[in-house]
């Protein structure tokens, strides 16, 4: 048998090694992204394709979604003490301080002072501080939503009204709810989704819109029982007494689908299913923002892109990530498949998405509203959910009529005060 020279082995030697050291370096960084609620998956998997195909040194792998954005929170803080957590987490806005006073999230002040053209990337910047806690970023905003109405054309023009004149006050949306529960029968009128949206965000816009706040800008002081506070309970008592029956909020969403619903109060993030149910059962939805007063805003709903991996690399990896997923494309791709709306004006300004207002006027009617929009309030210390939780059982009172806002409003105050630290 021929016998190889020792310079051959060692050349194959050398070239084996080159080749494994090449494999080496290639092997893309593969970071682990959580997420919530199944019905975005496709969204995320196409933002996350089109990332890889510009970035292949990435390497972007889901884990399953959580079921809510309650549970998305539960699963961080265990995976932060077991050591499992993931290296990215879309975390609703409303857990951002939470997370950031149980020491989760990276800051991102360095990264965002590291990108020499920050200015140029189309972050809003009332849009940015979505994440901000202390004066420090912790996530870039994702998924935009603000607290939004929906009516059915049909059933407005039924009632006598026109549904081309919606109402512009509170008071008269009451109204037209309980004309159109006398027409077509009770729980007909409105819903209301006051108690399944995260943190009490529809209690909050409707103080917000109103002017109010909830604390102190010190958060050492409750503050919804001003005026504003007392008005935006007294709305509450009115739309329930319009007619307004206790449901969950997929048991009024499949009534207002179906056409059986006049009005139906939730988030901007439903245009899209709505639209597409009130087309396939032969209806017009109509839609409209909340009403705002002079000095009003617009609390947000939706979620930011976080880093929570302590690994440097992975860290790099992620902020590639949610750069992009927050940017111009990830953005246009989120407008594609959801209902929420763009948090980065480079697609906001872009012709292709723009167009869309034609086919879609809701989109407009939310877009138009991104100037006003704030970061929601959460209240401070570990007590936050329990807090919410508090303060949404008090509401159910006002809104099923067993209470007036008058007996409620003051133990509402006192339940939130004895969770608030110390």
């Amino acid at each position: 048998m021929r016998r190889m020279k020792s310079s051959s082995i060692k050349g194959c030697v050398l070239l084996t090694l080159a080749v494994a050291a090449n494999h080496s370096q290639a092997a893309p960084t593969e970071i682990k992204v959580d997420t919530a609620f199944a019905a975005y998956g496709e969204m995320h998997r196409a933002i996350a394709a089109t990332f890889m195909q510009a970035h292949p040194d990435i390497k972007v792998v889901f884990n399953a979604p959580a079921s809510s954005y309650d549970e998305l929170f539960q699963r961080t803080i265990r995976g932060a003490i077991t050591g499992s957590i993931a290296d990215v987490s879309f975390q609703s806005y409303n857990f951002v301080r939470p997370l950031v006073d149980r020491g989760v999230p990276l800051a991102l002040d360095s990264l965002v002072a590291g990108e020499a053209n920050w200015a140029d990337l189309g972050y809003l910047p009332n849009i940015t501080r979505m994440a901000n806690v202390g004066g420090k970023v912790y996530g870039l905003p994702f998924n935009t939503s603000i607290p939004f109405i929906y009516y059915n054309k049909t059933q407005v023009r039924e009632s006598g009204s026109s549904p081309d004149a919606f109402p512009r006050s509170w008071d008269d949306i009451a109204s037209l709810a309980k004309s159109i529960s006398d027409h077509a029968g009770p729980g007909t009128g409105i819903y209301v989704d006051y108690y399944y949206i995260v943190a009490n965000l529809t209690f909050d816009a409707l103080i917000e819109t109103r002017g109010g706040r909830m604390m102190s800008d010190d958060l050492k002081e409750v503050a919804f029982d001003d005026p504003e506070g007392i008005s935006a309970l007294e709305t509450l008592h009115k739309l329930g007494a319009s007619g307004m029956i206790d449901a969950t909020r997929d048991q009024a969403q499949q009534s207002f689908k179906a056409g059986a619903m006049g009005i139906y109060v939730g988030t901007s993030s439903d245009i899209s299913a709505l639209k597409s149910a009130a087309d396939a059962a032969g209806w017009q939805l109509g839609c409209a923002a909340f009403p705002l007063s002079n000095g009003g805003r617009y609390p947000a709903g939706g979620n930011a892109g976080m880093i929570t991996t302590k690994d440097p690399a992975k860290q790099r990896a992620a902020w590639q990530y949610i750069k992009f997923a927050t940017g111009e494309i990830g953005q246009s791709i989120v407008a594609k498949y959801s209902g929420y709306m763009p948090s980065n004006s480079k697609t906001i300004e872009n012709p292709s998405f723009r167009s869309t207002f034609d086919a879609h006027p809701c989109y407009k009617i939310a877009v138009d509203q991104l100037p006003h929009v704030t970061q929601p309030f959460t209240f401070p210390g570990p007590n936050a959910q329990r807090i919410s939780d508090a303060i949404r059982e008090r509401l159910r009172d006002v809104v099923s009529q067993k209470r007036k806002p008058s007996q409620v409003m003051p133990e509402m105050v006192s339940d939130v005060k004895a969770l608030l630290p110390k």
